[in-house]
Protein backbone atom coordinates (compact mmCIF):
# COMPACT_ATOMS: atom_id res chain seq x y z
CA UNK A 1 0.00 0.00 0.00
CA UNK A 2 1.14 3.52 -0.76
CA UNK A 3 -0.24 6.24 1.51
CA UNK A 4 -0.24 9.94 0.72
CA UNK A 5 -1.25 12.32 3.52
CA UNK A 6 -3.29 15.45 2.93
CA UNK A 7 -2.12 18.27 5.20
CA UNK A 8 -3.62 21.74 5.61
CA UNK A 9 -1.92 24.32 7.85
CA UNK A 10 0.21 21.56 9.38
CA UNK A 11 -2.81 19.45 10.36
CA UNK A 12 -3.71 16.07 8.84
CA UNK A 13 -7.04 16.44 7.06
CA UNK A 14 -7.11 13.27 5.01
CA UNK A 15 -5.19 10.75 3.01
CA UNK A 16 -5.13 8.93 -0.29
CA UNK A 17 -4.29 5.23 -0.19
CA UNK A 18 -3.41 3.24 -3.30
CA UNK A 19 -3.78 -0.51 -2.89
CA UNK A 20 -3.42 -3.25 -5.50
CA UNK A 21 -5.75 -5.67 -3.71
CA UNK A 22 -9.52 -5.56 -4.17
CA UNK A 23 -10.41 -5.93 -0.48
CA UNK A 24 -12.15 -2.90 1.02
CA UNK A 25 -11.96 -2.40 4.78
CA UNK A 26 -12.92 0.50 7.06
CA UNK A 27 -10.19 3.04 7.73
CA UNK A 28 -8.96 3.22 11.32
CA UNK A 29 -8.71 7.01 11.20
CA UNK A 30 -11.10 9.85 11.93
CA UNK A 31 -10.17 12.00 8.95
CA UNK A 32 -11.15 11.65 5.33
CA UNK A 33 -9.49 8.97 3.28
CA UNK A 34 -9.72 8.23 -0.41
CA UNK A 35 -8.97 4.65 -1.37
CA UNK A 36 -7.79 3.94 -4.88
CA UNK A 37 -8.20 0.30 -5.86
CA UNK A 38 -7.39 -1.55 -9.04
CA UNK A 39 -10.47 -3.36 -10.41
CA UNK A 40 -11.29 -4.83 -13.81
CA UNK A 41 -14.61 -2.98 -14.07
CA UNK A 42 -15.95 -0.19 -11.87
CA UNK A 43 -19.27 -2.05 -11.64
CA UNK A 44 -17.48 -4.62 -9.41
CA UNK A 45 -17.01 -2.07 -6.63
CA UNK A 46 -20.46 -2.12 -4.96
CA UNK A 47 -20.19 -5.88 -4.40
CA UNK A 48 -16.63 -5.50 -3.07
CA UNK A 49 -17.65 -2.92 -0.43
CA UNK A 50 -21.02 -4.43 0.50
CA UNK A 51 -19.72 -6.34 3.55
CA UNK A 52 -18.52 -3.05 5.11
CA UNK A 53 -21.32 -0.81 3.86
CA UNK A 54 -22.22 0.39 7.37
CA UNK A 55 -18.93 2.32 7.36
CA UNK A 56 -19.49 3.82 3.91
CA UNK A 57 -20.50 7.48 4.08
CA UNK A 58 -19.83 9.26 0.78
CA UNK A 59 -18.82 7.82 -2.57
CA UNK A 60 -17.27 10.03 -5.23
CA UNK A 61 -17.54 8.73 -8.78
CA UNK A 62 -16.21 9.74 -12.18
CA UNK A 63 -17.63 7.32 -14.71
CA UNK A 64 -19.49 7.30 -18.01
CA UNK A 65 -23.23 7.96 -17.89
CA UNK A 66 -24.08 4.39 -18.87
CA UNK A 67 -22.39 3.09 -15.68
CA UNK A 68 -23.25 6.01 -13.38
CA UNK A 69 -26.94 5.16 -12.94
CA UNK A 70 -26.23 1.58 -11.86
CA UNK A 71 -23.42 2.62 -9.49
CA UNK A 72 -25.49 5.35 -7.86
CA UNK A 73 -28.41 2.95 -7.36
CA UNK A 74 -26.20 0.27 -5.78
CA UNK A 75 -24.38 2.65 -3.41
CA UNK A 76 -27.64 4.32 -2.35
CA UNK A 77 -29.06 0.89 -1.47
CA UNK A 78 -26.18 0.69 1.02
CA UNK A 79 -27.11 4.07 2.51
CA UNK A 80 -24.20 6.02 1.01
CA UNK A 81 -24.33 9.53 -0.39
CA UNK A 82 -23.02 9.63 -3.97
CA UNK A 83 -21.52 12.63 -5.69
CA UNK A 84 -19.06 13.45 -8.44
CA UNK A 85 -15.46 13.04 -7.39
CA UNK A 86 -14.71 16.73 -7.94
CA UNK A 87 -17.35 17.70 -5.34
CA UNK A 88 -16.19 15.38 -2.54
CA UNK A 89 -13.92 17.78 -0.73
CA UNK A 90 -16.00 20.90 -0.43
CA UNK A 91 -15.57 22.47 3.02
CA UNK A 92 -18.74 20.89 4.38
CA UNK A 93 -20.06 17.40 3.83
CA UNK A 94 -23.53 18.90 3.64
CA UNK A 95 -22.72 20.89 0.48
CA UNK A 96 -22.49 17.87 -1.79
CA UNK A 97 -24.39 17.71 -5.05
CA UNK A 98 -25.93 14.34 -4.41
CA UNK A 99 -26.80 12.19 -7.43
CA UNK A 100 -30.22 10.59 -7.73
CA UNK A 101 -30.87 7.20 -9.25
Amino acid sequence: MKLYKAVKNGEKVGAVAYQEDKKFEPSPCLYRIVKVKKVGDVLEVPELVKSNSEFLDVVGIAVSDNKKTKLVREFKKMGAKVTSIDKMYKPSIFEYDIFNA
